[in-house]
């Protein structure tokens, strides 16, 4: 445990989590408005042959912050999750153990807790749990010579195929809705475009229609999301022009599209230019 650096001495909402060979950021809100932000970082330490890396854990409350680190020795390692459900902070990460993928709750440097087992080749994957604390994973998978999105409901349940096999999925992300509903959206490449799609999920499992945020003959990609009280989906992402477009990678024309979603269209878009 120790305390963080500021990245500046005149401001106090900036902090230095992290100096060196940090990657794969997350963050969640406590009730009491705290930021948890968890990462891993890559040490020099070998042990039993494998590189360690390490999952840290800021915690960010006011002008007070404090870093947890918890050593983790099993690779690969990707991105973990930091959720704030019915019993506090809960840490996901999703790691390689003996040719099987495991979502797991690190709870020490060599002690797991494993939440999800997947038969898998899993590329991308989210988590997060709903008011009763009950736990939904998406996932994008291998399929052929594609890429399928997978949904499951509860650490016992069966996975759910999103969306059509035939269209290649990625980057997922899921969050609660009301009344033990879940939202999805994944980027897609379909009809020519990439285009961020989302849809509804009931708690028996259910899938709403899916809906897509609407493109103007752009590239839309890096979608995050959130649910209102009313359980619309509020749905952001980046709309660049298509590929091999001039200054494309410098963001030429660039804008932000944010979408309001209902159960069954797609109810208003904002549109915001990047200057």
């Amino acid at each position: 445990m120790s305390s963080l650096l500021r990245t500046w001495p005149w401001r106090t909402d900036d902090f230095v989590l992290d100096h060196n060979h940090a990657r794969q950021p997350a963050v969640c809100l406590d009730p009491d408005g705290a930021a948890h932000a968890v990462w891993l970082a890559d040490t020099d330490t070998i042990r039993h042959n494998w590189r360690v890396t390490e999952i840290r854990h800021a915690e960010v409350d006011g002008t007070q912050a404090t870093l947890r680190t918890m050593t983790n020795y099993r690779q690969p390692v990707m991105t973990p999750r930091a959720v704030w459900g019915r019993r506090g902070l809960e840490l996901f990460v999703l790691a390689r153990f003996r040719n099987r993928w495991l979502v797991c709750r690190p709870r020490s440097s060599d002690k797991w807790s494993p939440v999800f087992r997947l038969d898998q080749h899993v590329l991308s994957f989210d988590v997060t749990a709903d008011a009763d604390g009950r736990v939904a994973l998406v996932y994008q998978a291998r399929l052929g010579s594609g890429c399928q999105i997978y949904l499951r409901l509860g650490t016992d349940s069966t996975p759910i195929e999103v969306g059509r096999a035939d269209i290649p999925k990625w980057r997922p992300i899921i969050t609660p809705g009301k009344s033990g509903r879940f939202w999805v959206a994944w980027e897609a490449f379909h009809a020519g475009q990439f285009r961020v799609f989302a849809r509804q999920v009931f708690p028996d499992g259910g899938l709403g229609p899916v809906l897509a945020t609407p493109s103007d003959d752009r590239f839309c990609l890096d979608a995050s999301a959130d649910v209102d009280r009313e359980g619309r989906l509020w749905l952001v992402c980046r709309c660049v022009e298509a590929w091999g477009a001039r200054d494309h990678f410098l963001n030429a024309d660039a804008k932000i599209v944010l979408s309001c979603i209902g159960t069954d269209r797609v109810l208003t878009t904002y549109e915001v230019p990047i200057e």
